[in-house]
């Protein structure tokens, strides 16, 4: 901590904090971060069934749109054609203006294992506690769903079945 000199022999000192936007930043700690989620996730199990049915549905999306972008199909096509496709490409999907790269999935209706009433239920919660992002696509599509980064980490870590590092220090 550093001092202001004073002006004169009555004033007094003053402490000046240091900026804190001059310091070096500290590493983030992800274990704490995602520690509540986890909690929540091992305490409703049905939670961890439908993160991963939704990282399931998106890995097989991505996997068919990356197939589909690397092989295009032979056709004769014209340039107005190639012209039209190119602009299409870049441009933005119906999804509120997100990107083509983001993928966003249709909601699940039923799972294995999971009740209609608990999956809504499940659903709210994953919604609530940020796990699960959700955004009304359009009248045709409806209510789509994308898993939050946190969701990934939360998904990682109990397939790994790794534990935090209060539990290896035990």
């Amino acid at each position: 901590m550093r001092f202001l000199a004073a002006e004169t022999a009555e004033e007094p000192v003053v402490p000046v904090e240091a900026d804190p936007l001059k310091e070096p930043p500290r590493p983030v700690d992800t274990w704490g971060m995602i520690e509540l989620e986890l909690q929540l996730v091992r305490e409703n199990p049905h939670w961890l069934t439908v993160l991963r049915a939704y990282q399931a549905a998106h890995d097989e999306l991505a996997q068919q749109t990356t197939q589909a972008s690397a092989t295009p199909p032979v056709e004769d096509t014209s340039a107005e054609d190639e012209q039209a496709e190119d602009e299409e490409a870049t441009s933005e999907d119906a999804f509120a203006g997100r990107p083509r790269k983001s993928i966003w999935l249709p909601r699940l209706t039923s799972l294995d294992d999971i009740q209609p009433e608990e999956l809504s239920r499940t659903h709210g919660g994953l919604i609530a506690y940020g796990l699960l992002k959700c955004d009304l696509a359009d009248r045709s599509t409806g209510v789509v769903y994308q898993l939050t980064s946190v969701a990934r980490q939360v998904i990682e870590r109990e397939t790994d079945g790794q534990s935090s590092p209060q539990a290896d220090a035990a």
